[in-house]
């Protein structure tokens, strides 16, 4: 099964990364930047690129990690061929700015 590496920063003060297009594969791990100031992670989806909404699970309960620095984590929770995907610092209610450019790396299979 090829793989397909895609990846996303969250600029310097900022908690939002840039997108990703994620339609080549499946997301199936990502990993974390070894610098990260401590914050949970969330997920913003959109099919087009352009318009996007927090991801929820069936519940209505945004989708968040307890994420360490450094660390690969299975991204089995991004529903299949999400389309585009940006990263969040923190939540919807409560962003975290991170205090340096944080790259993740995403491992995805087509």
């Amino acid at each position: 099964m090829p793989r397909v590496v895609v990846t996303a920063t969250i600029p310097a003060g900022q908690s939002i990364s840039n997108s990703i297009d994620l339609s080549a594969g499946d997301a199936a791990f990502c990993h974390m930047p070894s610098g990260w100031t401590p914050a949970l992670l969330s997920f913003l989806i959109s099919y087009d690129g352009n318009t996007f909404g927090d991801l929820c699970d069936q519940n209505t309960r945004e989708v968040t990690l307890n994420v360490l620095p450094g660390t690969v984590i299975r991204v089995d929770l991004l529903p299949a061929n999400v389309g585009w995907l940006k990263f969040r610092s923190g939540s919807r209610f409560g962003a975290v700015t991170q205090t340096a450019s944080r790259v993740f790396t995403i491992i995805a299979e087509s």
